[in-house]
């Protein structure tokens, strides 16, 4: 078996309020992730200084504001792990989540990323539904190359830049497993992005998914 090298890549802005929450849910993990990379969006709070004080092995990369995509490339840039993850600042890992899906990918290395499912709870992390599977960036675990062979997020699609790149993935024949367990905590509050800017968020769904009907349509 290879080495396995897990990087877990964060896009945050303005996120002091429950960042510290993400980072100890990392911490806890079964299976700690080798390195965390936190791009600071543009924060003009005490973000980067928050981050900075962590234990774990932890990289934070300043830049002006650009985006979650555009964070996320910077991250994935930066990145030296052959499996790779996302986390929203706001959002919570269950402790056997890396372990869970590194294993998945383990037993099915045929598979280039594997998902799991999400429960959506309140700002107090009160579950509010059932779990979903769900086709989302942070809940994956992917090997490297994928971004090698697909390339990295498409800026242009905002909001919607990782559903994009998903859709591109399984568009291309690239294989994803869906394991039932739970791999996520998504925390719905007020300032969640896309909540908050529900407008962009839905022109940005609109413009991928007339992107990819142009597509099929072109053959």
């Amino acid at each position: 078996m290879s080495q396995q090298r897990i990087s877990v890549i964060m896009s945050v802005r303005n996120g002091e309020k429950y960042l510290m929450q993400a980072l100890e849910s990392i911490a806890n993990q079964t299976r700690v992730p080798d390195e965390i990379i936190v791009v600071d969006d543009g924060s003009v709070d005490a973000t980067a200084e928050l981050a900075q004080s962590s234990s774990l092995p932890l990289t934070v990369i300043k830049q002006q504001p650009a985006g979650i995509a555009a964070a996320l490339n910077n991250g994935l840039e930066h990145s030296s792990g052959n499996f790779i993850c996302f986390l929203d600042y706001d959002d919570v890992w269950p402790s056997h989540r890396t372990e869970l899906l590194l294993n998945a990918l383990d037993k099915n290395p045929q598979a280039d990323g594997a998902f799991g499912a999400a429960i959506n709870t309140n700002a107090d992390l009160i579950h509010i539904s059932e779990p979903v599977q769900a086709r989302m960036h942070t809940c994956m675990m992917v090997r490297r190359e994928l971004f090698t062979q697909m390339g990295l997020f498409d800026s242009d699609f905002g909001h919607a830049a990782h559903m994009n790149w998903t859709m591109r993935a399984v568009t291309m024949g690239k294989i994803f497993i869906d394991i039932p367990d739970i791999v996520l905590w998504r925390r719905i509050h007020g300032q969640n992005i896309g909540i908050s800017d529900k407008v962009q968020s839905r022109a940005d769904l609109l413009k991928m998914v007339r992107q990819h009907h142009q597509q099929q349509h072109n053959g």
